[in-house]
């Protein structure tokens, strides 16, 4: 008899949904701490700096170097957003009429993911779909602010954690019909 329960017990429904039940209840807690998420105040940091920069673009470099160039200014290309959030290997690239074509960076620090992209612009643009799960692939999503579209880098393993921006002028995105 004692045999016959240990045999039900193993191979109990009630087991499995049991088991099932911890693993779903632990997992948001692993996810979250893999990937620290940036808090409200770091998020509304980088929405503030990201739509300045878009409404600078359209007026030139000097706006544009007026915004980031005193905190560039010898830190090897690192703009601090705020205490918590940076931005590397920013890039500015001018076109040949010495207009600003885009502004560039990757992200340092806590995760900004699509949710709060989403909530921020409820109107998103997809502008690039990874085909693959490569690092060289990337979630392309954006929004217009003023005439630029700002860009949001997401890589293609998901789209938990922006990694990288790009500011540039609404006429020169390619949108698809």
């Amino acid at each position: 008899m004692k045999h016959a329960i240990l045999a039900t017990w193993r191979t109990s429904p009630l087991r499995f949904c049991s088991a099932a039940v911890v693993a779903l209840a632990v997992l948001p807690i692993t996810a979250t701490a893999v990937e620290p998420g940036a808090t409200r105040g770091t998020q509304q940091a980088y929405w503030a700096l990201t739509e300045r920069l878009a409404l600078a673009l359209p007026g030139g470099k000097a706006g544009v170097s007026a915004i980031l160039a005193p905190a560039l200014a010898g830190s090897g290309n690192r703009y601090r957003i705020d205490p918590m959030l940076g931005a590397r290997d920013v890039q500015i690239s001018t076109s040949a009429d010495g207009r600003v074509a885009s502004i560039a960076f990757a992200l340092d620090g806590p995760c900004i993911p699509f949710s709060a992209v989403r909530t921020r612009y409820p109107q998103i643009l997809v502008l690039g779909v990874p085909h693959g799960a490569s690092d060289q692939e990337w979630h392309l999503l954006g929004t217009q602010v003023g005439d630029a579209i700002i860009e949001y880098g997401f890589p293609a393993s998901g789209l938990h954690c922006m990694k990288r921006t790009r500011i540039m002028p609404a006429r020169a995105v390619k949108m698809s019909p």
